[in-house]
C-alpha cells in the first residue's frame, strides 16, 4: 500500500510542476491598454481607418471620364 501512495504522491506532484509550468509559460509579461479591431488589423500590414475617423475620407469614387 506504501508503494502505491509513494506513485500516487509523485503523479501528482508531477502534474502540479506541469500545470505550474504551463502557467508561467503563457502569463503575460505586463498588462498592456486593450487594442482595437482595426489596431490589431493594422499590424497585419493593413491600413485601416480608426472607426471614429470622421476626418479623413474613407472612399472615393471615380467617374468613367477620371473626375
Amino acid at each position: 500500500m506504501k508503494k502505491a501512495l509513494r506513485t500516487l504522491a509523485v503523479l501528482l506532484a508531477l502534474a502540479v510542476a506541469l500545470s505550474m509550468l504551463a502557467v508561467v509559460a503563457f502569463a503575460d509579461e505586463g498588462i498592456e491598454e486593450e487594442k482595437t479591431r482595426v489596431d490589431l488589423i493594422n499590424e497585419m500590414g493593413y491600413d485601416f481607418l480608426q472607426e471614429s475617423d470622421t476626418e479623413t475620407p474613407k472612399y472615393k469614387i471615380i467617374a468613367p471620364d477620371g473626375t
